[in-house]
């Protein structure tokens, strides 16, 4: 039920961030990834090398304006925001995540391109969490750490 786990990075602007963010998510098995608030070089730069990227390893990629667009078109059950500790009080459930997965829900991770990821409106449509991490490090190490955790638990509930 991975295929009904989405990763989202917002507001990004580096195409060499970006493309470490795709590649990231689908060496954990990730077959659905969403940009969002693509800026600059990363909207024109990164577009064609991660459509080719996602078309080599038979996976999805789509690239669209902003969150809402996001969430009035995918109708996520869960959309959550990865975001540093102190943009969040609440920590993040890997077994909270893959409930829901194995449930047949539709969940969304979403993950911050720059600093910050998020404004504040934009965290008004997701449920910000945060890891019990050193508050310095950047998203991409939360992207690796929280796909991690989520694919480590999902292979442990379902292997038994």
């Amino acid at each position: 039920m991975l295929r009904n786990l989405i990763v989202l990075v917002h507001n990004i602007y580096s195409v060499t961030r970006l493309i470490e963010a795709v590649k990231l998510a689908y060496s954990f098995g990730i077959e659905k990834f969403i940009v969002t608030r693509a800026i600059g070089a990363a909207a024109q730069e990164a577009y064609p090398e991660a459509c080719k990227i996602a078309l080599r390893l038979n996976r999805s990629i789509l690239f669209l304006r902003d969150l809402q667009d996001v969430i009035e078109t995918i109708k996520p059950e869960v959309a959550i925001g990865i975001v540093p500790p102190r943009y969040a009080n609440n920590l993040f459930s890997e077994e909270e995540v893959v409930k829901k997965l194995l449930e047949g829900k539709i969940v969304l991770l979403a993950f911050g391109g720059g600093e910050p990821g998020f404004t504040r409106k934009d965290l008004e449509l997701l449920d910000a969490r945060t890891l019990d991490v050193p508050p310095d490090i950047p998203n991409l190490g939360l992207m690796a750490i929280t796909l991690y955790k989520v694919t480590r638990e999902y292979h442990r509930r379902v292997r038994g």
